[in-house]
């Protein structure tokens, strides 16, 4: 059920040194080699390789993928990226607040949520091909953008830029993004941008998400806490965190943090979500 499962859970896939590689580094990882692929194809074959040639086999549109049976650029058009500046602070801000959110969800939730929002874009084109609309679509910006309407969900009064929250940082950006849209007449785009956030929402309500519930920072996400992890706090006795660890703080004093084995490394990464699970409130 919704209420057993368990947030906060989440530990890195690996380490790079002292630096934690969630999901969401790896994603944007594969983000930048694409768009370095990407560059490639576009200086061999020039820009209207986007639309003709090797490229547009990867790009989403409704009459190649719903009608002519290529499936596969439901997924292959989200890692079709000119390379620009924008494009790399999306990368960035797919780790930072990506990870945020992975850390919460847990590895295989976040993963199902970055494949709704990648899927949501393409189900939306789908239903107005139905109509006469036939727009292609490429790149990540949609998809990441819904990872940081999910951020700002989880965490609405993080604050995040200059002491800006998160919650109005995310209503800025949807309202002068659907303003350039109506001025430019990109009905499509505007349409795609307010899709894929509801996207964002639906999912994380799915997921067990009490939105009324506004935290005062980050270590007081807005969803729901397990029953399982509430009862815990209230009738088991949980073990001293802080014992568990010292014999790797030990180390870290007298060896440095690059001595750490990725055991221990994922233990005290364990211990910190542990520490933040105590600070929150019962519910």
């Amino acid at each position: 059920m919704i209420a057993e499962k368990d947030f906060g859970s989440a530990t890195p896939i690996t380490w790079i040194g002292t630096f934690p590689v969630y999901l969401a580094t790896v994603l944007a990882g594969a983000h930048v080699v694409t768009m370095i692929l990407t560059s490639l194809v576009m200086a061999a074959n020039g820009p209207l390789s986007l639309s003709q040639g090797i490229l547009s086999a990867f790009v989403f549109s409704w009459d190649s993928a719903a009608l002519q049976g290529k499936l596969w650029q439901f997924v292959t058009y989200v890692f079709v990226n000119p390379p620009s500046l924008w494009m790399i602070l999306q990368l960035a801000m797919l780790v930072l607040f990506g990870t945020e959110v992975e850390k919460f969800l847990g590895r295989h939730p976040f993963l199902w949520l970055y494949v709704t929002l990648m899927l949501a874009g393409p189900l939306l084109l789908c239903i107005l091909g139905l109509f006469g609309v036939n727009m292609p679509l490429m790149g990540g910006a949609m998809v990441h953008f819904g990872i940081f309407i999910a951020f700002a969900l989880i965490y609405p009064k993080a604050e995040i830029l200059l002491g800006i929250q998160a919650r109005w940082i995310a209503v800025a950006l949807l309202g002068i993004y659907t303003l350039m849209g109506l001025a430019s007449r990109d009905l499509v785009d505007v349409g795609l941008l307010w899709w894929l956030s509801a996207a964002a929402f639906v999912y994380l309500r799915w997921e067990g998400a009490a939105l009324s519930i506004l935290p005062a920072s980050i270590s007081q996400p807005a969803l729901k806490p397990s029953r399982k992890r509430s009862a815990t706090k209230k009738i088991g006795k949980e073990p001293d965190v802080h014992e568990s660890i010292d014999p790797i703080l030990e180390k870290i004093s007298s060896q440095g943090i690059g001595s750490l084995t990725k055991d221990e490394k994922t233990r005290l990464e364990r211990a910190r979500t542990a520490l933040i699970e105590k600070e929150k409130p019962d519910a």
